[in-house]
């Protein structure tokens, strides 16, 4: 399989260099950080082109937007999706997130002291260098923003009326607090009874989860059931959970309720960023404001963000707006058989395209 993704990878790569697509390097100033940048472009375009900002989903993620397992790349969709826009007479710039300088490297102890409004700050920096960019149009603009970065995306529309078009893809539409408790419920008990016996999992259980055949956010759901003062060689169940200390949690009255605690403000967890005081409204709240065209892209088989959110976002938005559902594709887009099989694989072609012929509408 992995051979099979790489395959794919390098087969994309020398297609869109066929199709004449054309390159340039770019550095961004974010905070205190110089980051790598690339406009990629058709290389014979006529006049000024039509460009599209990709903005980045949550963790230290490159301007390829590379995830990456056992040291091996599963999929790089922001170069998809610049080579197969670029193919179709669109600019797009794409860049490091702040304090990262390649696949899998990063100044990870920064890079986590940062929030998302710094996040945000930073797509500005981007946005005005593309609207600057001499190759572009400046009124003919689009922002995309993937999972944690679709609410940037919309903030950074809201701030720019000359946006032409939002694109969220995977988008965030409720709270952070309510998207990581809809997350434990929908897919971390259902991997997690895999390795339980009526409800009830054990430590060995939980181990097993941690290296079990599930996806990204399957198998990380397994670490909330393990204790601080855990150790590779001695893993703990979480104390909170175990309160009877038997051994056993019961994932559905033990384990649900402590994590949707956690949840609910996150600033008491591990995960303080997206505190309620922190965190940007999710897309559901910045609705009633979106007078940009948008587009919705949503696998049904989404992991970390349900479909029902992206049906409840179409209801809320009163702009010209399209849902795109994909069955059988996950987070990435890419191909996911079930919830739990979403493990960020190369997107499938026909998002990119449905993208590409949006646009085109947009800017006739």
């Amino acid at each position: 399989m992995k051979r099979l993704l790489l395959t794919v990878l390098i087969l994309i790569q020398g297609f869109a260099a066929a199709q004449g697509i054309s390159s340039q390097d770019l550095t961004l100033q974010l905070g205190d950080f110089q980051s790598k940048a690339q406009l990629t472009y058709p290389s014979k375009p006529t006049g000024l082109l039509p460009a599209v900002l990709l903005i980045h989903g949550s963790t230290p993620m490159d301007m390829n937007a590379t995830v990456q397992s056992n040291g091996q790349t599963v999929s790089s969709i922001f170069k998809q999706l610049s080579d197969g826009l670029s193919q179709r007479g669109f600019a797009v710039l794409r860049y490091n997130k702040r304090y990262v300088t390649g696949a899998g490297q990063a100044d990870v102890a920064r890079y986590y002291g940062l929030r998302l409004q710094d996040f945000l700050a930073d797509a500005r920096v981007a946005l005005r260098a593309l609207q600057t960019n001499p190759r572009i149009d400046p009124t003919k603009n689009f922002v995309y923003g993937w999972s944690e970065g679709s609410p940037i995306a919309a903030q950074l529309t809201l701030e720019n009326p000359n946006i032409k078009g939002l694109i969220v893809q995977g988008g965030v539409v409720y709270s952070y607090a309510q998207t990581f408790q809809q997350q434990f419920s929908r897919v971390g008990i259902p991997y997690l009874s895999q390795f339980a016996k009526n409800g009830l999992i054990n430590i060995e259980g939980v181990v097993k989860a941690l290296t079990g055949d599930g996806g990204l956010l399957a198998v990380s759901q397994a670490f909330y059931l393990l204790d601080q003062t855990s150790t590779p060689s001695k893993p703990k169940l979480n104390a909170f959970m175990d309160k009877n200390k038997d051994g056993l949690v019961d994932l559905e009255l033990e384990a649900k309720p402590v994590v949707n605690e956690w949840m609910r403000d996150a600033s008491n967890s591990f995960l303080g960023i997206y505190a309620s005081e922190l965190a940007l409204p999710g897309l559901i709240q910045l609705a009633p404001k979106l007078e940009t065209p948008t587009l919705i892209l949503q696998g049904e088989n989404d992991a970390n963000i349900s479909a029902e959110g992206a049906r409840d976002l179409d209801k809320a938005l009163k702009n010209i707006h399209t849902l795109k559902l994909y069955p059988n594709l996950g987070h990435s887009l890419g191909e996911a058989s079930s919830l739990i099989d979403d493990r960020f694989r190369p997107m499938n072609p026909q998002p990119i395209q449905d993208m590409a012929d949006w646009l085109e509408a947009q800017t006739k």
